[in-house]
């Protein structure tokens, strides 16, 4: 078994992590605004435990250093893609209650469904509040 590598050995394999990044970068949909240096200097401090120091990051050997980057590169375009749709599905929710289209639901539904998310999410926080109004706009709308 070979001696475990530290941060020192590390700097031979930078090129072939940021290849690995480009490899990864380049199968994504969407991640224009994610950069290959970013994506592994990313993966590099993911590495390390929250209060560790720097000096006690050691992988078992060449293998497992890039086994370990690999996932961790992927989780955070995992995570970098589930913030993008985060943003732009809290956007698409911000919708006036005069806006909802409440004569025609079915084809609310399929025109724009963000609608009646909003709809619902109204419904369950009113019935909290006042349950009695839910009752009425019910019997309104779904009656």
């Amino acid at each position: 078994m070979t001696d475990p590598m530290s941060w020192d050995d590390l700097y031979p394999f930078i090129d072939e992590v940021k290849s690995m990044a480009r490899g990864l970068l380049s199968r994504e949909h969407n991640a224009e605004s994610l950069q290959t240096t970013a994506l592994v200097l990313t993966a590099l401090r993911r590495q390390r435990h929250v209060d560790q120091d720097w000096t006690l990051v050691t992988w078992r050997n060449r293998r497992h250093f890039f086994g370990a980057m690999y996932q961790t590169m992927q989780q955070a375009l995992i995570d970098h893609a589930r913030k993008r749709a985060s943003h732009k599905y809290s956007r698409e929710t911000l919708i006036r209650p005069e806006d909802i289209e409440l004569l025609d639901l079915k084809q609310t539904l399929e025109r724009k469904p963000a609608q009646i998310v909003a709809l619902v999410e109204a419904l369950a926080w009113l019935e909290q509040e006042k349950p009695q109004w839910v009752e009425l706009i019910r019997h309104r709308f779904y009656g």
